[in-house]
């Protein structure tokens, strides 16, 4: 089943449109070529949560889902997503999960971060709690000390230590030897990951922090926030284990709250996702002296409401809205111009995360999609084809329903139909 360009709903928005005076180019482009051979399709829907699907991560061939019911499912990456174990039950809204090495670290409602480790073996259990951050211990070496360990708490009267978070944990994002937190209490917090020590608290947000992005390359840090602004901050290797400053502020066009960020590849190219149904394109420049800044290159329109999360991949990004629709996006080698390739439709409700496999030029790669229908969805996305028009993948556009995959309370999993890669 296709669509047009127009019929799809894209629109091309130019850079001066987004407030930008340095950039001269546009940031989509219509695609008119014939339909290719190949179409994305989904291959396999997950069920195996009571609650929304608000978190994801891959890790090798572990992939984790996580609950606003407090729940970490973990899934075989294989074509039959068996053996899968699940852990973390009631411990509050899974917010976000990273892995880093062998443990899963997540983030939750109740203004904690966990650190799994993945046992070894066949274990009954094959996820076990490790820490609790902030520790008890950390809470006692800061309690005894003076009173500079202590801040005005957010909406509240009280004092708290700094080095706490005291409103949801709402994203992670991992650095070199770091993890950073962002929080609804406006602060993002800087942890060293060989012991989890709390080093720094950021807190130039004036709102609730929604998204991190890494360029572990150059030592920056972006944090999006709901006061509609992007943070820019530079890591400092010094004498201290780690010392950020700001550097630059971006602000979203008509004042938006930033949901979601996501950089290419080569992080030359930032992109955020807003609630007023847009996609930033922020692109690095350098200016003269050879300083670098980030400016505003375009708008990608398309969404019919929130985008909600994104990710990227080669010259590729996806986006996940509260319209329950995925959109893939591919950005032009020699003109930088952005097209919707894609749109894929099948959730039943808002699209809350994304994440992507490894990049295999001749097989195609995988995005898995968690949502507000309590489902994770399995995408095949197939290799770089020049001259590729928009598509439409729905479950009632393919011929046979996607297979099903469904989580029992003895750990026994059913998959209605086996599920292969396409042969190329």
């Amino acid at each position: 089943m296709l669509e047009t360009a127009g019929s799809i709903g894209s629109e091309m928005i130019s850079g001066s449109d987004s407030q930008s005076s340095s950039s001269n180019c546009s940031s989509m482009r219509s695609s008119n070529a014939d339909h290719a051979a190949e179409e994305h399709r989904c291959l396999a829907i997950l069920h195996g949560h009571e609650g929304n699907v608000i978190s994801l991560a891959l890790a090798g061939d572990m992939l984790y889902s996580g609950s606003d019911r407090g729940d970490i499912q973990a899934w075989k990456n294989n074509p039959q997503f068996r053996k899968a174990k699940r852990f973390g039950s009631g411990e509050g809204s899974v917010k976000s999960l990273v892995v880093v090495d062998d443990k899963v670290i997540s983030a939750h409602q109740d203004c904690k971060i966990r650190v799994w480790r993945k046992s070894k073996g066949e274990s009954n259990r094959l996820h076990q709690l490790v820490i609790s951050i902030p520790s008890m211990k950390a809470f006692l070496i800061n309690f005894l000390t003076p009173n500079n360990n202590y801040v005005q708490v957010w909406r509240q009267r009280e004092k708290a230590l700094w080095t706490d978070h005291h409103d949801v944990i709402s994203v992670l994002a991992v650095g070199t030897d770091v993890l950073y937190s962002g929080s609804w209490d406006k602060s993002i917090k800087v942890w060293r990951l060989s012991d989890f020590k709390c080093l720094e608290s950021l807190t130039s947000h004036i709102d609730a922090v929604n998204a991190l992005a890494v360029d572990q390359k150059r030592g920056l840090l972006y944090s999006g926030s709901a006061d509609a602004t992007i943070k820019v901050w530079q890591r400092h290797y010094s004498n201290l284990p780690a010392a950020h400053t700001l550097i630059t502020t971006l602000k979203e066009a008509k004042k938006s709250p930033v949901n979601a960020l996501a950089l290419s590849p080569d992080a030359e190219i930032l992109y955020s996702g807003a609630s007023n149904k847009t996609i930033t394109v922020w692109k690095r420049l350098e200016l003269r002296g050879g300083h670098k800044h980030v400016v505003p290159a375009g708008l990608l329109r398309g969404h019919r409401l929130a985008v909600l999360c994104l990710s990227t991949i080669a010259d590729l990004l996806i986006s996940g809205s509260a319209d329950k629709t995925i959109r893939i996006w591919r950005r032009g080698a020699t003109d930088g111009l952005h097209s919707c390739v894609s749109l894929l439709q099948g959730h039943k409700g808002p699209v809350k995360t994304l994440c992507t496999s490894a990049d295999t030029t001749r097989m195609g790669f995988m995005v898995y999609s968690g949502s507000m229908d309590c489902d994770v969805r399995v995408w095949w996305i197939p290799p770089d084809q020049e001259g590729e028009a928009e598509n439409l993948t729905s479950d009632v556009s393919q011929e046979s329903p996607p297979p099903s995959v469904r989580w029992s309370n003895n750990n026994n999993h059913h998959l209605s139909n086996m599920m292969s890669l396409p042969s190329l």
